[in-house]
C-alpha cells in the first residue's frame, strides 16, 4: 500500500468570496472541518493544512502554488504521496479520491482527473520542491497547470458526465449562495 498523506488547500486571499473560505459555514461545520472529512474518510490519517493558521506560504500571492511549495517543504519523508484537494470543492467525494489514490499504485509522479487539476497527487520528491520553488521565484505563470504540464510521467483519469458536478469549485458569494440553495453553480 502507498503511504499518501491529504492536503488542504486553503491559504488564498478568498478576495472574490469576501471572507475566508474555510470559515463558511454549511451544516454546522466550516469547509475546512469538511474537507477534513473528506480526507479522512478517503483514508488520510495525516492532513497538512496549507492557511495563514497553519502552514504559511513561504512564497506569498502566486495561488495555489504557494500552498502547494509550503506542503512540499513541510511534509515529512515518509509519505510516497501527497493528496492535494483545494478548500473550496465541498461536493467533492470519497469515490472519486480513492480513484486517485488507487491509480498511485501505478508509479506516476502526477495523479489527477482529465478535465479537472485538482485535486491531484503528487509524489512526494525533492524535485517537485525544487521546480515549484523555480517556478514561483522565475517564472510569471503561476498555474497549477502551468506546474503541471512541466511533469512527464503523468496519469490522467477519466470521469464521467454525471461525476463534473461534484468538481464545482465555490469561488463568490452568489455561488456560494446558489450552492446552499441547492442550485447549479
Amino acid at each position: 500500500m502507498t503511504n499518501i498523506a491529504g492536503a488542504i488547500l486553503a491559504g488564498g486571499k478568498s478576495s472574490r468570496m469576501g471572507e475566508d473560505k474555510a470559515d463558511l459555514q454549511l451544516h454546522g461545520k466550516n469547509l475546512l472541518e469538511i474537507m477534513r472529512q473528506i480526507l479522512n474518510a478517503s483514508g488520510m490519517k495525516d492532513i497538512y493544512i496549507s492557511s495563514p493558521n497553519n502552514i504559511k506560504d513561504i512564497i506569498a500571492n502566486c495561488g495555489p502554488l504557494s500552498g502547494v511549495h509550503a506542503i512540499l517543504n513541510n511534509i515529512s519523508d515518509e509519505y510516497d504521496y501527497v493528496l492535494f484537494i483545494p478548500i473550496d470543492m465541498p461536493e467533492l467525494k470519497v469515490n472519486l479520491l480513492k480513484k486517485l489514490i488507487l491509480a498511485a499504485e501505478e508509479k506516476a509522479d502526477l495523479i489527477y482527473f482529465t478535465s479537472h487539476r485538482m485535486p491531484f497527487i503528487l509524489k512526494n520528491e525533492k524535485k517537485w520542491l525544487k521546480l515549484v520553488q523555480e517556478i514561483l521565484l522565475n517564472e510569471n505563470n503561476f498555474s497549477l497547470g502551468y506546474f503541471q504540464s512541466k511533469i512527464a510521467n503523468q496519469q490522467q483519469i477519466k470521469i464521467s458526465s454525471d461525476e463534473e458536478k461534484f468538481f464545482n469549485n465555490i469561488n463568490t458569494p452568489l455561488e456560494w449562495k446558489k450552492f446552499k440553495k441547492g442550485e447549479k453553480v
